[in-house]
Formats: C-alpha cells, structure tokens, sequence
C-alpha cells in the first residue's frame, strides 16, 4: 500500500512537469534460489519519460518482453497488468512488472532466474531512449561525482516535497 501511495505521488509530480513515468519492478527468488546469487529480490524504480518517449513505451516494452527469456515456458510470455501485478502473477514467483502511469502495464514471469538479465527494465528504457551508453554495463559506466549525485538527491527531494503524502500523517 504504501508504495502505491508513493507511487501515485511520483505521478502527481511528473505529470506536473510535462512528463509521465514508467515503474517497473523486479521480483527474483530469495537467496540463492534458481542459481541466483544472495542479492536484492525486489526492486522498484521509477523513471520520468517525456511524453513522446512515454506514448511509445508500452509497445517498446511488450516487444521487449516476448522477446525475453525462454521460447517455450510453462507461463504466458506477457500479461496485461491494469498497473498493478498484483493478481497476475502467481504468489512465490519471479517476475519483471513495467507499468507506465497507473493505469497500464505488462507482467512476465521469470522462468530462468539464471539467465534472466538483472537489468532488463534499464536496458529497454535505454534503447527505447536511444541512449549513448545504451549496452554498457552500469558498473563500467563513468560514474557521478559524489557532490552532483548529491545535489540531485537535494533536489529532487525539494520537488517531491509538496506531492509527498507523508507529510499529512
């Protein structure tokens, strides 16, 4: 629930600044389950597309996701989410989820944990932005300076402020 709330906060702020975001989560077996190693088994990110970027994104991922992972598997390639996966994907599972806004989204249960690329949500936004770095590994990328990583954090947390429903508890 509370990351519902943050997330419908997310898209009060971007819609307010002319752009749309796209969320996609990634749950993967915990520990070492399938042969993945002992590392985070959710995540969420969000990312802002301008809205030209964001009208394109959902066929740019459904390609993405029937092209992904095993040719033949025992669950449907790609599920219609409504933007929320809860629901559609079996409880226990792995999963990628992308939902653009609230309203719409695809699922796809991760059948070869092993296999599956950690970073697919990243990667596809990066070809679907035509990105300079796009293929690069994150961790052979230049990274940020310390004090501009922190200025954006600073920043961003002064334009979340007033979109932010915590601050009404």
């Amino acid at each position: 629930v509370e990351a519902r709330n943050f997330q419908k906060c997310l898209v009060r702020m971007f819609e307010a600044r002319g752009a749309q975001p796209v969320f996609f989560e990634q749950h993967l077996g915990g520990g070492a389950a399938g042969g993945v190693p002992s590392r985070h088994t959710m995540a969420i990110e969000c990312v802002p597309l301008p809205l030209r970027d964001a009208a394109a994104a959902p066929g740019y991922f459904k390609q993405a996701i029937l092209a992904s992972d095993e040719e033949w598997a025992q669950h449907k390639k790609l599920y219609e989410t409504g933007g929320c996966v809860r629901g559609t994907v079996p409880p226990g599972f792995a999963y990628f989820d992308v939902s653009f806004g609230l309203a719409s989204g695809y699922a796809h249960v991760i059948e070869d944990q092993a296999g599956w690329d950690a970073d697919f949500g990243r990667h596809t936004l990066e070809g679907l932005l035509e990105m300079d770095e796009a293929g690069i590994p994150l961790r052979r990328r230049a990274k940020l300076p310390f004090d501009e990583m922190q200025r954006r954090v600073i920043d961003f947390g002064k334009a979340f402020a007033p979109f932010d429903w915590t601050q009404q508890l």
